[in-house]
């Protein structure tokens, strides 16, 4: 179904079956319908992009910032669903929650988290690094980090602080996860 971009994300517009009527974009709802269960997918301006599996290092990264969290007393969750418009959303790879989130809910508002992680992937590493951040920011999430892999395979942990009157992330630091988790 659909065609590969090329970078691990696959989009179904236009492979839809004929009986699904025309609409300007897709909705989670029908977005959930569609798929099969648990499928990774995020609607970008109405379009389904389904997310290829991630590999090892990065959920292994995800759990290990999801624990950090926890063990600060934080609302830590992983692969948490952020609402944005009908039409609009992302896959958080990890949050911190304002309160503890309704269990039964895959999406939530940007007001409900207070710090957004992101664990870059090669196949979508410009929007970890410029897309996503600025995106955070506008919609007024007080913490950004972004977990990546040097080289030698050591996970660096950049975290970043909103200026909340111009909307814009502030770096506070870059720390390897082994000593954020240590």
């Amino acid at each position: 179904m659909g065609g590969d971009s090329g970078d691990g994300e696959v989009s179904l517009v236009g492979a839809l079956p004929s009986h699904v009527p025309p609409f300007d974009g897709f909705t989670v709802e029908m977005a959930e319908h569609l798929l099969p269960e648990h499928a990774r997918f995020e609607l970008h301006g109405g379009r389904i992009v389904v997310m290829s599996p991630a590999r090892v290092w990065h959920t292994e990264a995800q759990r290990r910032i999801a624990n950090l969290l926890i063990r600060q007393g934080r609302i830590g969750r992983i692969e948490v669903g952020l609402a944005i418009a009908p039409g609009e959303t992302r896959v958080l790879d990890v949050a911190a929650f304002v309160d503890e989130p309704d269990e039964d809910s895959a999406y939530f508002q940007p007001g409900e988290i207070e710090l957004a992680v992101e664990v870059v992937s090669p196949s979508s590493r410009d929007d970890d690094y410029i897309d996503k951040p600025a995106l955070y920011a506008r919609l007024g999430i007080a913490e950004f980090w972004r977990a990546d892999r040097d080289g030698s395979g050591t996970v660096h942990v950049a975290q970043f602080r909103l200026d909340p009157d111009r909307r814009v992330y502030v770096p506070a630091g870059v720390v390897p996860l082994d000593e954020l988790d240590g």
